[in-house]
């Protein structure tokens, strides 16, 4: 091969290389819809009962436009609850789900050494059961404390979760909660992220409830091993009903 053409065919090698190290290095367009499922768990500490683990599964629906800043929104779709103890059966209402904040936040996408590319998310602090305007953001010792407020509008006071159990019936209890979660993960393909939840802040009393038993404050302490999430694009336009449909 003459030294000309040889010289052109290295070149034209090298500027391709170039260009597509250039290509690896640019942000993953992540605009538009997605499902985002939460798995987190905690470790209880339960008067009467003992120790528990308890595991929430919240189902999100995701929407994330822009590239600097990348806004991610997200509207919280369903909350379970359920634990070791089989003699425990927590139920979150609907008026609670509904009156989970719809919230909006920038994210973080950066790419490792490696080439992989990170995620991190900052769901924003979450106050329920109390208005922190009011405490100083202080958590309310029972409910006739300045700043308690009906949360999820059910005509009790602070936030209502229900608790079946064959030793004592159904209870009502009243909650007030203090949280802020972290996601931090990693792309593994261009319609899915996965990684770990992490709790910045949980403070949580319960500040009364129907049976004078269940007046107490278990020590509730987060269990990172159990508690991940997982982000999946879906078609633009899906709704709540479509991604519980599918769950």
């Amino acid at each position: 091969m003459p030294n000309v053409m040889r010289r052109f065919c290295t070149g034209l090698l090298g500027l391709t290389l170039h260009l597509s190290a250039w290509a690896d290095t640019q942000p993953p367009d992540l605009s538009g819809t997605w499902k985002l499922e939460l798995n987190g768990t905690n470790q209880v500490e339960i008067p009467v009962l003992g120790s528990n683990k308890v595991r929430s599964r919240q189902v999100m629906l995701v929407h994330i436009r822009g590239n600097d800043p990348i806004i991610q929104r997200h509207r919280v779709c369903s909350l379970k609850v359920d634990s070791d103890r089989s003699v425990i059966h927590t139920i979150i209402p609907d008026p609670w789900v509904a009156a989970l904040p719809r919230k909006e936040y920038p994210i973080e996408i950066k790419q490792r050494e490696d080439g992989t590319w990170s995620y991190r998310a900052d769901l924003l602090p979450l106050r329920i059961g109390y208005d922190p305007n009011v405490t100083g953001d202080e958590l309310p010792q029972d409910i006739d404390s300045p700043g308690v407020i009906d949360w999820d509008g059910d005509g009790k006071p602070a936030a209502t979760v229900y608790l079946e159990m064959n030793l004592f019936g159904d209870v009502e209890v009243y909650l007030v909660q203090a949280a802020n979660t972290i996601l931090e993960g990693t792309m593994t393909d261009d319609r899915h992220i996965d990684g770990q939840m992490l709790l910045a802040e949980l403070r949580q009393r319960t500040i009364g409830a129907s049976n004078r038993l269940f007046i107490s404050n278990p020590d509730v302490k987060p269990y990172p091993p159990e508690s991940t999430f997982k982000l999946s694009r879906v078609s633009d336009g899906s709704s709540c009903e479509d991604l519980l449909s599918s769950d």
